[in-house]
């Protein structure tokens, strides 16, 4: 789950080695939520980044909310990222 996204530079990075292949093994994941709070930054986004990867779940999610009542799932991801959330 990646939490405030924003602008995705750091998400095409991540998409990028996600997506590349590793000896012969390919980098493995179920899915990735890629959140942010506004829609018009989640639609951008997934113009930008549909073409990396084709498990991300796009949504809308506030920090200071409860994450259950925002449609997810308590304790379901291994991985949560964030950079300069405000």
């Amino acid at each position: 789950m990646q939490v405030g996204a924003g602008n995705s530079a750091m998400a095409s990075a991540i998409a990028e080695i996600l997506s590349s292949q590793n000896g012969n093994q390919r980098l493995r994941h179920v899915q990735w939520d890629y959140t942010d709070t506004t829609t018009a930054s989640l639609r951008a986004a997934q113009c930008r980044l549909e073409s990396k990867n084709n498990r991300m779940r796009f949504s809308t999610f506030n920090i200071e909310e409860d994450p259950e009542t925002q449609g997810l799932e308590f304790g379901t991801y291994d991985v949560i990222i964030t950079a300069a959330v405000r």
